[in-house]
């Protein structure tokens, strides 16, 4: 995953080895997720949630289907990644280093 500013207040998020990715702005609107196999009308949604940390909702079809929680550490080095998939208990998380 990468990430990246794009424009005053939005980000891109890409996945390189899907070849997938998203430019979206900070305001909770949905935006599309482009690559050769992203499944019909998936948008993402992401909006700000505090000065080092966002929300990213994905749906399919305008029906929400995951929301993750980003937040990056003080030092600007680590990003944590939960969440889980809407309607499920199973919740899951990951810890990227900055590269």
């Amino acid at each position: 995953m990468e990430l990246a500013p794009s424009g005053a207040d939005g980000l891109a998020i890409r996945f390189p080895d899907d070849k997938e990715g998203c430019e979206a702005k900070f305001d909770g609107k949905d935006y599309p997720v482009t690559g050769p196999v992203v499944q019909p009308a998936m948008t993402l949604a992401i909006e700000k949630t505090s000065l080092r940390s966002f929300d990213v909702t994905g749906k399919q079809h305008s029906k929400s289907i995951f929301k993750i929680a980003f937040t990056v550490s003080d030092d600007g080095k680590t990003l944590m990644q939960t969440g889980s998939m809407i309607g499920t208990s199973e919740k899951f998380a990951a810890v990227y280093d900055r590269q």
